[in-house]
């Protein structure tokens, strides 16, 4: 599990949190809008969901003995 914390220069707080299962991702943010614009923005939700292949497994070289 990760999560943390980010403050952009344009006026924005940004938190984060994400977990990691067998290859399986998923992630959600909250963006909170902190300069003049947040009169007509009361942040944003966000999810992600990611899956990592496996990597193939190498098969041994067959000498031509």
């Amino acid at each position: 599990m990760l999560g943390g914390g980010y403050h952009l220069g344009s006026g924005d707080i940004i938190f984060m949190y994400g977990a990691k299962f067998k290859g399986i991702r998923i992630g959600y943010s909250y963006d909170i809008t902190t300069s003049i614009l947040r009169k007509y923005s009361s942040g944003s939700h966000e999810l992600t969901l990611g899956y990592t292949l496996p990597k193939k497994k190498e098969k041994p070289e067959e000498s031509g003995e």
